[in-house]
């Protein structure tokens, strides 16, 4: 009994740490797609529509060029390149 006292709140605990970390990447590639089409020249809308395609199931490139320019011209914080994309444009979705 005890172990399922310890076990099953470790297990709840875990699955939301997953899921808000998924979103978070999510939030994370789109953001990147959508600075990329801005800073290339397409409108607010275009931007969007790019952003806006299925992320989770991209290329695994987009994913790495993704984290790369989070290292880079964010010192690996994620959340300020979010927020940059959403204060000029991004819709979330």
């Amino acid at each position: 009994m005890e172990i399922i006292v310890v076990v099953l709140p470790a297990g709840v605990a875990g699955y939301f740490f997953l899921k808000h970390s998924t979103k978070r990447g999510t939030d994370t590639v789109r953001a990147y797609l959508y600075l990329r089409a801005i800073s290339g020249g397409a409108s607010v809308e275009e931007a969007n529509e790019i952003a806006g395609g299925d992320v989770v199931s991209g290329s695994t490139q987009t994913i790495r060029n993704a984290q790369e320019h989070v290292r880079i011209a964010y010192g690996g914080k994620q959340p300020p390149m979010i927020a940059e994309a959403k204060r000029r444009g991004l819709v979330s979705f």
